[in-house]
């Protein structure tokens, strides 16, 4: 288990469960694969962390590309794609918080990334 991948999981999986809150005040429901997508990005990271001390470039690939999809999922459903998940369609009195675990989720995510990178080098 590395630590620091291990760290990076769970404030990603709490930013996740955070930006939750606002989903469901908000009404903000997802479709059957895309509750998949998030659930996969959301467990996967701990399943590779615990995997790095004994396949450290294959478990910092898996991390890293965890974290680009949701990343990438996340940008396009919260600020590129039109939908209920656009920030902008978020009413008022959640719109706030909604916005603002969708950004940690994507500041987490890319840290996340540069974490498995730098897991993968070794």
């Amino acid at each position: 288990m590395d630590r620091r991948l291990t760290a990076v999981a769970a404030v990603h999986g709490a930013v996740a469960l955070l930006h939750g809150v606002p989903h469901q005040a908000a009404n903000v429901a997802l479709a059957g694969w895309q509750q998949a997508v998030v659930a996969f990005t959301v467990l996967g990271p701990f399943v590779a962390a615990a995997y790095a001390q004994r396949r450290p470039r294959a478990s910092g690939v898996a991390f890293v590309a965890l974290m680009v999809v949701s990343v990438a999922f996340g940008v396009g459903h919260h600020w590129l794609l039109p939908g209920v998940d656009n920030v902008r369609n978020v009413s008022a009195p959640h719109h706030a918080t909604f916005e603002a675990t969708a950004v940690a989720l994507a500041a987490v995510g890319a840290v996340g990334a540069l974490a498995g990178y730098s897991r993968s080098a070794r």
